[in-house]
């Protein structure tokens, strides 16, 4: 396993902790008591809670979340981007038309 992998893996646990405690807090009664439930070993719980509630991560949370929500284009290119892409499709189709070259 790389440390790409073992960084993925990390962003994903705790983007599912935060979803977690997100719908723990919006339903539960006895909030602290599930939160905490939820809790694993060996981290800055209450720390990683806190910032999860906050206002200032649910604004940033909300906005990127619209702002995925907006997205059409989905990078589905590879690793060779849309502006290698672009260039390819002009070089071996020159007359194709509906071809966006300015965003």
């Amino acid at each position: 396993m790389t440390f790409q992998e073992m960084g993925k893996y990390k962003r994903t646990y705790k983007s599912r902790l935060r979803k977690q405690i997100r719908i723990q807090t919006s339903s539960s009664v006895n909030r602290t008591r599930t939160i905490f439930l939820l809790r694993p070993k060996n981290v800055a719980w209450k720390k990683f809670v806190e910032d999860t509630l906050s206002t200032n991560f649910q604004e940033k949370s909300a906005k990127f979340s619209k702002m995925r929500a907006n997205q059409k284009l989905l990078h589905t290119v590879g690793r060779k981007g849309y502006q290698c892409t672009t260039y390819d499709l002009k070089k071996n189709y020159p007359d194709m038309k509906g071809l966006r070259t300015r965003v």
